[in-house]
């Protein structure tokens, strides 16, 4: 059961000390394809008492997404990526999500926002998340699903040296 998984995760969340600086969730916030699920994460994870960012991941849906977790009223399907700081570091919230597949890809557009925002902070830590791997894990039926155009992701990255990790969550393992 994901959610009772879930509330045990938060309750540990909860009596952390110190407490971590944020929670983050990498994508496949549901996993029943019912857009109505977003209601009992928004439930569980509103009782979280660190700040909580998401990214999209493949079992995800963008609008009720959008409408339910992020109270916009006339949500679209656009990729939601962006950027935060905490801290010394910058995190930045990557999304692969390619609706309706399993594998994942960065658009041309989320990919020249990325160079931009790295730009702009040359020497400033930084941290990334996207669901899907950018390239190979060495688990046979999860490399058919890495981010198609991990290499064009990879060599953005490559001209950054303040990326110091990128998380993804897409494993589940």
């Amino acid at each position: 059961n994901t959610y009772a998984t879930l509330s045990r995760a938060i309750a540990q969340i909860n009596h952390l000390d110190p407490p971590p600086a944020f929670a983050m969730f990498t994508g496949d916030l549901i996993n029943d394809d019912d857009p109505q699920s977003y209601r009992v994460l928004r439930q569980l994870t509103q009782q979280l008492r660190v700040p909580t960012y998401f990214a999209m991941g493949n079992h995800d849906f963008r609008q009720p997404f959008r409408r339910v977790l992020l109270g916009e009223p006339q949500p679209d399907t656009t990729p939601y990526y962006y950027a935060f700081d905490s801290t010394q570091y910058r995190f930045i919230v990557l999304d692969s999500l390619v609706e309706g597949e399993v594998g994942g890809a960065l658009d041309a557009t989320q990919l020249a926002w990325l160079e931009t925002t790295l730009a702009t902070a040359p020497t400033r830590p930084t941290i990334l998340f996207v669901h899907h791997p950018p390239a190979p894990t060495g688990i046979d039926w999860l490399d058919e699903h890495v981010i198609a155009n991990g290499a064009a992701f990879l060599a953005v990255l490559a001209r950054h040296s303040q990326v110091r990790r990128v998380f993804f969550g897409h494993v589940h393992m």
